[in-house]
């Protein structure tokens, strides 16, 4: 699902990224003489029908809304996957109660034991892998399970109803998140494309008006985000170094995420260089998970709080694999 991700454009939160844009058309407006002067296309329907744009994509679902759907389905796939697996425990018990000691271990592996330590940390394929390894163990080995009063007879419909119902809630989960995800896409498609024509704008305003410095500094992206802030940008820079070695990691990439929400697109993201520093540019300030990964290093996960107008450093090391 990260395949094809639309990456933003824009280094700034999505409501300074609206509010910039809305004071740049406004600016635009209160130039069009200049810029209709310099092209046809600028005229006043070109600034009505851009403000109008921005309303139209800030309208958009935002993360809150796009993730309430999936995240209430990931609750209900959690209660789900411990019911099966609580299910399967007992299946496991009715197996060690069942075979000699020579041969539980094989049983119980035969059963998807082998999936059980990664199913408790809800890697769904794992869930449904030892769900339906025990499941098919219960059919294959029933009469053996039943024998001497051992598994109730009720069990193995229990078990199955159990099992179905994990694998319903996992296909709508995954539903529900390829749908969060490409609305996610959507609203950064979208975002980008608002800024891109802002930026356009932005670069011809800088050129019309070269020769008037105060001017010219309200068609500057940078300017405009500081009148929308306060302050100046927020910005994140650092190395990143192999924990055993102390070489420098190049290309390995970097990515904040809003709070701790990872399900969506990431805010900011950038690539360390090939003195493996990076440079996330100008941010909002606000609390972020940063999450950093590489080829053949574990991956780094950690929350930051990123305050306005301050240029923070963070060097890394991390750990080969």
């Amino acid at each position: 699902m990260t395949n094809n991700r639309i990456v933003q454009n824009y280094r700034c939160s999505q409501s300074e990224l609206y509010a910039g844009c809305r004071i740049g058309w406004l600016s635009f407006q209160n130039q069009l003489t200049t810029f209709s002067s310099k092209k046809a296309f600028y005229d006043a329907a070109n600034a009505t029908s851009s403000l109008m744009e921005i309303d139209r994509v800030q309208a958009l679902p935002d993360a809150q809304t796009r993730s309430e759907v999936s995240e209430s389905s990931r609750i209900r796939l959690v209660q789900k996957a411990d019911e099966c697996l609580t299910h399967w425990q007992l299946m496991r018990s009715y197996i060690l109660s069942a075979y000699a000691a020579e041969f539980q271990k094989a049983k119980v592996k035969a059963a998807g034991g082998s999936y059980y330590a990664s199913a408790r940390k809800n890697t769904w394929e794992d869930v449904r892998s030892i769900t339906i390894a025990g499941n098919t163990f219960i059919v294959e080995n029933q009469a053996t399970l039943l024998a001497q009063q051992n598994m109730p007879a009720a069990f193995p419909a229990d078990y199955l109803a159990s099992m179905n119902m994990f694998l319903v809630e996992y296909d709508l989960f995954k539903f529900h998140e390829r749908e969060a995800f490409i609305l996610t896409q959507k609203k950064q498609q979208a975002n980008n494309a608002i800024y891109n024509q802002l930026m356009q704008m932005l670069k011809d305003g800088q050129l019309y008006f070269k020769n008037d410095p105060a001017l010219r500094q309200q068609f500057t992206f940078e300017f405009i985000l500081q009148s929308v802030t306060g302050v100046g940008g927020a910005g994140l820079i650092g190395s990143l170094r192999d924990a055993r070695t102390n070489a420098v990691i190049a290309t390995a990439t970097l990515a904040l995420y809003d709070g701790t929400e990872l399900s969506i697109a990431p805010q900011y993201s950038t690539i360390s260089d090939a003195n493996g520093k990076y440079d996330f540019g100008a941010l909002a300030g606000g609390t972020y998970t940063l999450k950093i990964e590489s080829v053949s290093y574990v991956s780094i996960q950690e929350e930051l709080e990123i305050a306005s107008g301050v240029r923070s450093t963070q060097n890394f090391m991390m750990i080969g694999v």
